[in-house]
C-alpha cells in the first residue's frame, strides 16, 4: 500500500490516509495505534517512520500558537508540557465539530478516543476527558 504519494496536506492528508487504511480493513483506532508505534501495526509496517514523524511534528512553528501547540501534517501537536493540560510533549490529536476528539501520547503509550455527537456542544466533558484519562494513569512515564 503506497500512502506516500497522497499529495495533500493537513486535514485532507489525515482523512485520506485513514480512508486508505480503512480500504485495507484497518479501523480508525488501529490507525492511531500504528501512528503511536511509529507506523507499525503489530508486525506489519503500514507507514514509514519518517512519514509519521512529519505528520506528528510541528511544521508551522509559532504561526498557530506561541504557547507550545502546533500543527503537523494532519494533527495538532504538543510541543511544551502544560500547553494542553497534562499532555506530554509529542502528543498529537484532533477534534471534530460535533465534540468527538482523540489524542495519542507516545510517551505514555496512550491512545484515547472520545466519541460524542452534540452540536452545539454545551457540555464540558470533552475538555475534562483528557484530564480524567491522565489522572487515571498509575504508572506515568513522566
Amino acid at each position: 500500500m503506497d500512502v506516500h504519494g497522497i499529495g495533500m496536506t493537513s486535514q485532507r492528508t489525515r482523512d485520506r490516509l485513514i480512508q486508505r487504511l480503512r480500504e485495507e480493513g484497518i479501523r480508525d483506532e488501529r490507525v492511531l495505534e500504528a501512528m503511536r508505534n511509529g507506523g507499525a501495526l503489530g508486525p506489519v509496517r503500514v507507514l514509514a517512520p519518517h512519514t509519521v514523524e512529519l505528520m506528528t511534528t510541528n511544521q508551522i512553528g509559532v504561526l498557530y500558537s506561541t504557547d507550545g501547540l502546533g500543527y503537523g501534517f494532519g494533527f495538532e501537536t504538543v510541543d511544551r508540557y502544560g500547553a494542553k493540560g497534562m499532555n506530554s510533549v509529542g502528543t498529537f490529536g484532533w477534534g471534530g465539530a460535533y465534540g468527538s476528539a482523540y489524542f495519542v501520547d507516545p510517551r505514555e503509550r496512550l491512545v484515547a478516543v472520545f466519541m460524542i455527537n452534540q452540536l452545539p456542544n454545551r457540555a464540558d466533558v470533552r475538555t475534562k476527558f483528557p484530564a480524567l484519562v491522565y489522572q487515571a494513569l498509575v504508572d506515568s512515564k513522566r
